[in-house]
């Protein structure tokens, strides 16, 4: 099985999509952080711009690899707030909040903290996605990271 996490309506063709709200196309609704997946299920996570909303970083990665099977693949991709603030001309404020005033993302990220996070919760052979990758949820631009690991 594959997960889709976080997909909203980005949902992907042979993935169990997988969203903490109710839309068109969701397959199962779920909190990242508390999988309704037995351990060791799941061959491949794609998480895309969905850590950044969660409550913990930490506990999110670690519900992933629990419900990863052994070697299993997760990649996963957020806003890099460094880029998106410098190239982008993204002030930060507007990355956490938006336009609306709302609180939007409860993390921001940068590469190098990203992949500490992945480290810290024991996934291996990190290695960064290119900036055309398919699995890039807006593909070409600058101001997203992603990581691809395993279990």
């Amino acid at each position: 099985m594959k997960l889709n996490l976080g997909c909203g309506r980005f949902w992907k063709l042979g993935y169990i999509n997988c969203d903490i709200e109710r839309q068109p196309r969701i397959d199962v609704i779920c909190n990242i952080e508390q999988l309704p997946f037995k351990d060791d299920s799941i061959e491949e996570i794609y998480a895309g711009h969905v850590l950044e909303h969660c409550s913990s970083t930490i506990n999110a990665l670690l519900e992933c690899k629990r419900v990863l099977e052994p070697g299993g693949l997760l990649a996963v991709v957020v806003p890099d707030c460094e880029r998106a603030a410098t190239a982008e001309g993204i002030q930060r404020e507007r990355i956490m909040f938006g336009d609306g005033g709302r609180l939007r993302h409860k993390h921001l990220f940068t590469e190098s903290y990203l992949r500490t996070c992945l480290e810290v919760v024991g996934f291996k052979n990190l290695r960064p996605l290119d900036k055309n990758d398919c699995r890039l949820a807006v593909k070409g631009v600058s101001w997203q990271i992603g990581w691809q690991a395993l279990k």
